[in-house]
């Protein structure tokens, strides 16, 4: 009878992030309703009929996520509806929306 030895190596992949939550969300006029918390995607915001731009400011959660939707915003008058998208290195996507 032959036996023969084998050798079996195993290499784990090196598994991309899959957060794509924000840690922090805060626009430059008014209030965020609800206050921001990770978990919620939606929020409102009542402005004043005057102000004509917001900005919108974010960071990921995980360093390795992109964002997308930050930055000055143009309002017009009534309702604006403004998304932010925080993609996690895995393509993995989150929309928070105000």
């Amino acid at each position: 009878m032959i036996h023969q030895r084998m050798s079996l190596v195993i290499k784990q992949r090196n598994q991309k992030n899959k957060d794509s939550s924000l840690k922090s969300l805060s626009i430059s006029e008014g209030k965020l309703s609800p206050a921001f918390q990770a978990g919620t995607t939606s929020y409102k915001v009542d402005l004043p009929g005057s102000v004509d731009t917001l900005k919108v400011s974010a960071a990921a959660n995980n360093s390795k996520a992109s964002l997308r939707g930050i930055g000055k915003k143009k309002l017009k008058p009534g309702n604006n509806t403004i998304q932010v998208i925080c993609t996690a290195e895995n393509g993995t996507s989150t929309t928070y929306t105000i």
